[in-house]
């Protein structure tokens, strides 16, 4: 079995959206996918409802995994203002500007 999935994701200030009321230098994510399971064997409801449930949970696992990365550009853009960095071991050190 697998899934044939399509999707999009906007990236954008709360401004845009007139009924968010937050701070301004929050940054909106939205994502829209939709997935449908692809049957090629035995397609039983179970195995579709476990199957679902796995892309659903990867999914959400992906998601976790960019918001994650989003805020260390965050980070890092903020250090790099201050003169400063993570190193390899993930201590704070000086860039040596």
């Amino acid at each position: 079995m697998n899934s044939d999935e399509t999707g999009w994701c906007i990236v954008h200030s709360p401004e845009n959206d007139p009924d968010f009321f937050a701070d301004p230098e929050t940054t909106l994510v939205q994502a829209c996918t939709r997935m449908v399971p692809m049957h090629f064997q035995d397609g039983s409801e179970d195995k579709v409802d476990q199957f679902v449930e796995l892309v659903v949970k990867t999914g959400v696992e992906d998601n976790r995994e960019i918001e994650l990365m989003l805020e260390r550009l965050l980070l890092d853009d903020a250090l790099a203002t201050d003169g400063l960095e993570i190193d390899e071991k993930g201590n704070l050190a000086s860039l040596g500007v």
